[in-house]
């Protein structure tokens, strides 16, 4: 499994080591989704790690604060 972070290093470790924990591998990845050279990266290196890459969850956040009418 390959966790990508932007800034939380520390908790993106957390969670590479609880799923080591559980029996998987997992490695960190570091970058910004919202541009798009990044996510090309981060989708390579989660290639090379994994090699095939059957499932993405997206759980980005953006906060966009207007009226919603």
């Amino acid at each position: 499994m390959a966790v990508n972070y932007f800034s939380r290093a520390d908790d993106a470790q957390q969670t590479v080591r609880e799923i080591q924990d559980a029996g998987s591998e997992a490695v960190a990845i570091q970058g910004d989704v919202s541009q798009p050279d990044q996510a090309a990266r981060i989708a390579a290196e989660a290639r090379e790690f994994l090699g095939r890459v059957d499932w993405l969850v997206h759980s980005a956040g953006l906060s966009i604060v207007e009226p919603a009418d």
